[in-house]
């Protein structure tokens, strides 16, 4: 087809003769002629329209290939992303390997999303895939993998307002928040590309009821909500480590903080602060791990963890050194280099693996309580 084939076709006809969609059924998107040679395209999943010609509409019915969606994407300032997905106009739209949500034809307008947005604007929905993903993702896939699914089938994170550089860090932000505001759902990333490898993921008990959540805090400080997403996806040991990459990306809060304090301490001379500036260098991580615990433990948790033998004194000082133990534990892997060096057993005999969920469950509290405190912008 040539693009001066259209001629003459108003934007439903066009849509129709294009792209296969039935003026009578609900659409997410539409066209709207403007004059001999613009349409407006509408889209209400991704939440943009813009101004289109006829080549520009051929050319997308035209891509059926990997290829040809990039040679598409690069003409159209559409950026291709390499786990599937695109950013177009401040919008992206990702592939999120998902479980609980309707069927497409029971998601048929914009109050069928699951929905967040931030403090600042951010905004994400999760729901199908836009004719763009079909046409620039899920169709060029399908011509490679015959297992791929039916590319209208797939579900969809859309995140709006959102610059291009920014792109991961807000996709683990809404995912991190679409967790926390419908814990019924299942909701995970996995590259496109490799969809027959994908884990399953476990089904909801009940019914999630779509809705919208708004105002939810935000943070720049995407790397600690990333570390955190990826501990809820992995088993006890490594779940641990990336537990503590959250706590750790708040030591330079501890420190900043301390060091502040000292330097309006006029009773500290300049040497004293360089002296204390120093000793804390000199044992940085331990001692702002214990600094951050002291903000965000309690006696309770103290005692429970006690109580499961992860610690043999109800402590700070003792939790804070057994964590810092465990974690050289799982980092390095010389034996005779640290006390104990733990490995990702799938069956074990003794009662180990129940201390590898107590602690599990314990990082994950106090890596909580650390987002909110410190990663979470106030």
């Amino acid at each position: 087809m040539l693009p001066e084939d259209l001629n003459g076709k108003d934007g439903a006809a066009i849509a129709q003769e294009l792209f296969g969609q039935n003026p009578e059924a609900p659409s997410w998107w539409s066209l709207e002629r403007l004059d001999d040679k613009t349409l407006e395209w509408k889209d209400k999943r991704l939440g943009i329209s813009w101004k289109t010609k006829h080549g520009f509409l051929v050319a997308l019915r035209e891509v059926s290939s990997l290829a040809d969606a990039q040679a598409f994407a690069s003409k159209n300032k559409i950026y291709l992303l390499p786990n599937g997905g695109f950013y177009f106009k401040n919008t992206a739209e990702i592939y999120i390997h998902s479980t609980g949500i309707p069927a497409p034809e029971h998601v048929v307008t914009t109050d069928d999303l699951y929905s967040i947005s931030t403090a600042t604007n951010l905004e994400a929905t999760v729901g199908y895939s836009s004719q763009l993903f079909v046409r620039l993702v899920g169709t060029p896939l399908a011509e490679i993998n015959k297992d791929a699914p039916e590319p209208y089938s797939v579900t969809t994170l859309v995140i709006s307002q959102v610059e291009k550089d920014q792109v991961g860090g807000a996709a683990e932000l809404a995912l991190y928040h679409l967790r926390k505001q419908f814990p019924g759902l299942s909701l995970s990333f996995w590259p496109f590309t490799e969809l027959g490898n994908a884990p399953r993921l476990p089904e909801p008990e009940q019914d999630v009821s779509p809705t919208k959540f708004e105002d939810l805090p935000n943070t720049e400080r995407t790397e600690a909500i990333a570390f955190y997403n990826r501990a809820l996806e992995s088993p006890p040991i490594p779940g641990f480590l990336y537990y503590y990459r959250v706590l750790e990306s708040c030591f330079d809060d501890i420190l900043g903080a301390t060091v502040d304090v000292w330097r309006k301490n006029t009773s500290i001379s300049n040497t004293e602060l360089l002296q204390k500036i120093r000793t804390i260098q000199h044992k940085e991580d331990t001692w702002s791990l214990r600094q951050v615990l002291s903000k965000i433990v309690n006696q309770k948790d103290l005692d429970e963890a006690h109580h499961e033998n992860i610690i043999d004194t109800a402590t700070v000082d003792v939790l804070a050194r057994e964590i810092y133990l465990r974690r050289n534990s799982i980092a390095h892997g010389r034996k005779g280099q640290h006390r104990k060096v733990l490995v990702p057993l799938g069956h074990s005999f003794n009662d180990e693996s129940a201390r590898e969920r107590a602690w599990y469950q314990l990082l994950k509290t106090l890596a909580e309580r650390a987002i909110e405190r410190w990663i979470f912008s106030k």
